[in-house]
């Protein structure tokens, strides 16, 4: 029986590669595009094929009246929407920018997206994403 095999970007996953390392971002960028590239770059250094980001709008993901489900002693947002809301501000122009610096770093972009109207332009971008999952 043959192992099953996959491609990743450029890279051929399966029994006996190289495993394929996503660095997962998220939001760790707080919404700073400085932030983001040198997390790109420190995932490039640390052995990454990938770097994972979440997109999505606030609006859509939490009701402004969602309560805090973390310790609001170390996070004092107090509700949902406010938290997400700080983390929501990259578009088309920033994704793009970082497709591109992830290319300049020979590194696949990738992301969680939370948003079905993103789904088309963010495909576009990475098409190795986690949804949909293309295998």
């Amino acid at each position: 029986m043959t192992a099953a095999r996959i491609r990743l970007g450029s890279r051929e996953v399966g029994e006996g590669e190289t495993p394929y390392v996503i660095a997962e971002i998220g939001v760790n960028h707080e919404g700073s595009l400085d932030t983001a590239k040198q997390l790109i770059e420190l995932a490039k250094k640390g052995g990454a094929d990938a770097a994972k980001f979440q997109t999505y709008k606030a609006e859509t993901l939490a009701s402004k009246h969602s309560p805090a489900y973390w310790d609001t002693t170390k996070e004092a947002t107090r509700s949902q929407y406010e938290l997400f809301k700080k983390y929501d501000a990259f578009g088309a122009e920033e994704y793009t920018e970082l497709a591109r610096h992830c290319a300049t770093w020979a590194l696949t972009l990738s992301r969680r997206h939370l948003m079905m109207r993103r789904l088309t332009f963010l495909h576009r971008l990475c098409p190795s994403s986690k949804w949909p999952l293309q295998i």
